[in-house]
């Protein structure tokens, strides 16, 4: 299974993934680290240079299916074409589950202003990417990231395990 984690920056979809992946035992992949990978000596954020991203995060996925039957993918995915890209391009038949992390404006921008390991995103791609937004309108679930990390992982354990009906 893929377990696709997005949101808009700091959203707090990082924090909880690490630690989803941690909890399920699954091989967790980040758009940051690999664009850092691909891009090191700069990152413009462009559509084509996250479309070059999600293409090395489908294959790295696709090689650690192999091993793990769980990977975790986190990024803003945060467009419908670059969501249908990456999951075209996982191997027919992987189920993918959808988990979004959301967080009050006010606290995105405070964690975006910040200086963070694996990004320069700041407050001009907040607001870029809150302007691109495309809601995803299959059924998925929906965090807050102002809960206790713990409330979370047992939300997203129930929705994974469970086949709880997920929240839209």
């Amino acid at each position: 299974m893929v377990i696709i984690v997005f949101g808009l920056p700091g959203s707090g979809k990082s924090h909880f993934a690490t630690r989803l992946a941690k909890s399920i035992r699954a091989i967790y992949y980040n758009t940051d680290a690999i664009r850092l990978e691909l891009y090191p000596d700069k990152r413009s954020y462009t559509v084509e240079e996250k479309k070059t991203v999600y293409r090395e995060m489908a294959a790295r996925a696709t090689t650690a299916l192999k091993d793990s039957g769980m990977v975790i993918l986190d990024g803003t995915f945060h467009r419908h074409d670059t969501r249908e890209l990456l999951a075209g391009l996982l191997p027919a038949g992987t189920p993918v589950k959808f988990i979004e992390v959301t967080a009050p404006e006010a606290t995105a921008m405070e964690r975006v202003s910040r200086p963070r390991k694996l990004t320069e995103a700041g407050p001009g791609v907040y607001y870029k990417i809150k302007q691109e937004w495309e809601p995803l309108g299959d059924p998925h679930l929906v965090l807050d990231s102002l809960k206790h990390v713990d409330e979370m992982l047992g939300e997203a354990t129930r929705y994974l395990t469970q086949g709880e009906k997920p929240v839209s």
